[in-house]
């Protein structure tokens, strides 16, 4: 019987200017290679779910931001080095506070893209489906804007 784990995650749906940023996994990652999507990763022990948020949002896009709310949740089985993933990530909307995004090497490639370009965009369903819950965020005014 192989190892089987929870994983905690966040995800920063980062919005600015009513769009939302997207990013291109590297063809080096093991996990989802050249895949779209936002940034997301693990909370480290011990660490505040919002610093967990702004922390993946700044490691892998180099943005600082604003949590404005959790909106939802969503999970998903995944596999790695053997064991057997329960993925339970938690879905922040984040207002980015600059635009200029800097990748880490996990990344290749970004989009600020507006909501109604998504869907063209050839995101996976789970994708789209974790976006949406953000979408409030990104249809009402003053709330989805940068402050610089």
């Amino acid at each position: 019987m192989s190892d089987q784990r929870f994983s905690v995650l966040v995800a920063a749906i980062a919005v600015r200017d009513s769009r939302v940023l997207l990013l291109q996994r590297s063809e080096r990652e093991k996990f989802l290679p050249g895949a779209w999507g936002v940034p997301c990763g693990k909370i480290e022990f011990g660490e505040e779910l919002e610093d967990a948020v702004l922390r993946e949002l700044k490691e892998e896009s180099g943005l600082s931001g604003t949590v404005r709310s959790l909106v939802g949740s969503s999970r998903f089985m995944s596999k790695k080095d053997g064991v057997n993933l329960h993925n339970i990530q938690l879905n922040y909307v984040v207002t980015a506070l600059e635009g200029s995004v800097q990748l880490d090497k996990s990344s290749q490639d970004h989009r600020w893209l507006e909501f109604s370009e998504l869907r063209a965009f050839g995101l996976e369903p789970f994708m789209i489906d974790t976006i949406e819950q953000g979408l409030p965020y990104l249809q009402s005014p003053g709330t989805a804007s940068g402050h610089g």
